[in-house]
């Protein structure tokens, strides 16, 4: 019985452990994405402003 639970609960931690190792990576790279997106289309966007105005 115990030899069937062990490698079940070995299994979710490790699943426990790749998403919290995971999660900040995602999120700095999602940050990133967005900053790179910002920093592109902002000197566009200001562009269009002076333009239109």
């Amino acid at each position: 019985m115990a030899l069937e639970i062990r490698p079940y609960s070995e299994k979710w931690g490790f699943r426990v452990f790749l998403v919290m190792t995971a999660l900040p990576f995602l999120t700095a790279v999602s940050t990133l994405l967005v900053w790179a997106a910002v920093s592109i289309v902002r000197p566009g966007l200001l562009a269009l402003l002076q333009v239109g105005a």
